[in-house]
């Protein structure tokens, strides 16, 4: 994977980073690397619990993805609404901890959830 001469933030040294974790590990070393920077990121300030779920969903880790999905939904994350509909979350959609074991959609729950509290946070203003 030759990705040129920057890397997505413009720094060669970020794009040397990226193609050096890929070319170790694949696309494996790649979302390490990836889920390495929110990390570090998450050190200093506020990182998106989807961000991070996305970055744990890419290594197929579920414990943790579904943790951080958790905490997506306390936080009403409006990307929950349309996250069930993107190929990086399919390999979760049969799985009975993602649905709950109630047979309800905790996710469903979600975005019940935040379209009503966008509803309502609307018809305030």
């Amino acid at each position: 994977m030759r990705l040129g001469r920057l890397g997505r933030d413009g720094d060669p040294d970020s794009a040397a980073a990226i193609e050096k974790a890929f070319a170790e590990g694949g696309n494996t070393g790649l979302q390490q690397m990836r889920l390495q920077r929110l990390e570090m990121e998450a050190k200093k300030g506020y990182v998106s619990p989807i961000a991070m779920g996305m970055a744990y969903g890419r290594l197929r880790d579920k414990k943790k993805t579904l943790e951080w999905l958790e905490k997506a939904y306390e936080e009403h994350s409006p990307t929950l609404v349309r996250m069930w509909m993107e190929s990086e979350w399919k390999w979760l959609h049969g799985d009975e901890d993602f649905w709950g074991a109630d047979e309800e959609s905790w996710i469903g729950a979600a975005c019940g959830l935040i379209i009503e509290s966008a509803i309502l946070d609307r018809m305030s203003h």
